[in-house]
C-alpha cells in the first residue's frame, strides 16, 4: 500500500526528532538533556514531540529500538545464504564495526547512560511511571544485547559445523569477539586507532586459533 503524503511527512518528522535526540543525548547525561533542547535541535516546537513520544524516557527507549533495527539491517549481509562460514564471520565483524564507526553517537549514548537504571532505581520516591520506564529500558537493552550476542553465536556455530573453532564454547567465543569489537570502538572514540576496518577484523580473527579439522 502506497504511503500518503501526510504519512511520509509524519515519518520524516519522527526521523528528525530521533536524529536530534541522538545528537543531544550523545553529548550529555540523560538527566541534563531536555525535550526543549531536542525540539530546538530538530527545529520543531516542543509540543510536536508529544505527538510522537509520551515523554523523554519514551523517546530514549524508542531511539534504542530504532538504532538496533538499523544495526540488524547493517549486519544482514553476513547472514545471507551461500557464504562460507569464516567469510560470514568476517563480514559480520566488519559490518558491526562499520555500523558503529559511522554511528559513534549511539555508542556514546550507551556509555553516557549506563547509569540511567541506577540513577532512577536509587530514588526511593520514584513514581510508578519511572519504575515502568526502568523496566522497559532494562528489557529493551537486554533484548538488544542478547540478540547481538546470539547473532555472533549463530555465525560461530556455522563455523564450528564446518570444523572451525572446534571444542570451544560458542557463546564464550561470541562474548570474546564482541568484547574486542567494543574495545576497538572505544579506541575510535579516544582517537587511538587509525587502521582500516578490514585490517582490524583480520587482527581480531587472528587472536583466536581457528583449529580447523
Amino acid at each position: 500500500m502506497t504511503e500518503t503524503r501526510r504519512e511520509r511527512e509524519k515519518k520524516a518528522r519522527k526521523t528528525d526528532i530521533l536524529a536530534a535526540a541522538k545528537e543531544v543525548l550523545s553529548k550529555k547525561p540523560f538527566s541534563e538533556a531536555t525535550l526543549e533542547e531536542i525540539a530546538e535541535k530538530a527545529e520543531f516546537a516542543k509540543g510536536t514531540i508529544y505527538g510522537y513520544f509520551k515523554n523523554k524516557e519514551d523517546l530514549f527507549i524508542c531511539l534504542i529500538k530504532e538504532e538496533f533495527d538499523r544495526w540488524m539491517k547493517a549486519v544482514s549481509p553476513a547472514l545471507a545464504e551461500g557464504l562460507k562460514p569464516l567469510e560470514r564471520l568476517r563480514i559480520l565483524a566488519e559490518e558491526e564495526l562499520r555500523f558503529h564507526r559511522e554511528n559513534l553517537e549511539i555508542y556514546k549514548i550507551y556509555l553516557y547512560h549506563q547509569g540511567f537504571i541506577t540513577i532512577i532505581t536509587q530514588d526511593k520516591s520514584a513514581s510508578s511511571l519511572a519504575e515502568h520506564t526502568v523496566q522497559e529500558y532494562q528489557k529493551t537493552l537486554y533484548e538488544c544485547r542478547l540478540k547481538t550476542l546470539e547473532t555472533f553465536e549463530k555465525v560461530i556455530r556455522t563455523c564450528q559445523d564446518a570444523g572451525y573453532y572446534k571444542d570451544k564454547d560458542p557463546r564464550f567465543l561470541a562474548l570474546i569477539f564482541l568484547g574486542v569489537v567494543h574495545s576497538v570502538i572505544a579506541g575510535w572514540i579516544m582517537g587511538q586507532l587509525k587502521k582500516p576496518i578490514p585490517d582490524i577484523v583480520s587482527d581480531i580473527l587472528d587472536l583466536i586459533p581457528v583449529d580447523s579439522t
